[in-house]
């Protein structure tokens, strides 16, 4: 409340002045520290605390002097509230109600939207730190993935390389081989038991000697076979042939017979392998 004195210059107090403006009690209560509004005729059923502080200045005047009867203060209300001040304080005292009620729900409405907000942005900060633990597990993987494929590509490499080497050592291999093989030669012939003694007079062991076309460097391994044979049939064929004395420029060449078993002539089939 501000209060000016207007007119004369001021005159001291004789002791301290108050001045008090009252509304009626069933409605408005004006105190010190604010104000509270009450709907209802005894002020008892609907009581909340509101801002309420009209604008009233009080003109105080003194023109007769010291000791003079100061005239009643007159009370003027100004400023932007003068059309609430028309109305009654209980139509006052109503609207006031009805702001802090609105006021509360939009209060509220903003504070719901408010979590809201606030739950939201803390789903979005989570869903952040995943997609970052989420990067992070993806640029390690990625990590190992080039190590790996670094790693495979040296193998790779080795591997070339071995079998480069391998490749050459076989082939070093086979050429010392060829190198150090002997060179097989063989002889073949024939041979009868007409070219040692006649058809008529069959005996049971018969031998010749037979020449190698070449010398040999070594005596070589021999092979015979019966190509033919002349026998009496009164009795069983017996015919064995075989090879002694075997040296690197020929061999001597056996045929016998046993029991009654007469050879009037046999061939002999033979080959040699050697060095």
């Amino acid at each position: 409340m501000a209060v000016t004195n207007m007119g004369e210059p001021s005159v001291p107090a004789q002791g301290p002045q108050q001045v008090h403006v009252v509304w009626p009690d069933d409605y408005v209560a004006v105190g010190p520290g604010g104000a509270s509004a009450t709907a209802g005729g005894d002020g008892q059923d609907l009581a909340k605390p509101v801002l309420f502080r009209p604008q009233v200045t009080v003109n105080v005047f003194n023109s007769a002097g010291p000791g003079a009867a100061t005239p009643p203060a007159t009370a003027t209300t100004t400023g932007d509230d003068s059309s609430e001040a028309a109305k009654s304080p209980a139509a006052a005292a109503a609207d006031l109600v009805r702001q802090v009620a609105a006021l509360e729900s939009r209060v509220e409405a903003q504070s719901a939207e408010l979590q809201r907000a606030v739950a939201a942005a803390a789903a979005t900060t989570d869903l952040e730190r995943q997609v970052a633990s989420l990067k992070s597990l993806v640029e390690a993987q990625s990590a190992e993935l080039q190590q790996a494929t670094a790693a495979a590509a040296g193998v790779q490499r080795d591997l070339v390389s071995l079998s480069g080497r391998v490749a050459a050592e076989c082939q070093e291999l086979r050429q010392t081989i060829a190198a150090t093989r002997p060179q097989l030669v063989y002889d073949a012939g024939s041979w009868n038991t007409s070219n040692v003694r006649s058809w008529s007079a069959p005996q049971d062991h018969t031998e010749g000697r037979v020449k190698f076309a070449r010398k040999f460097a070594a005596p070589p391994k021999l092979a015979l076979s019966i190509d033919t044979a002349d026998v009496c049939n009164s009795a069983n064929f017996r015919v064995r042939v075989y090879a002694t004395d075997v040296d690197p420029y020929g061999f001597t060449v056996n045929v016998d017979s046993w029991a009654n078993t007469k050879i009037y002539s046999c061939g002999v089939s033979w080959i040699a392998l050697g060095e």
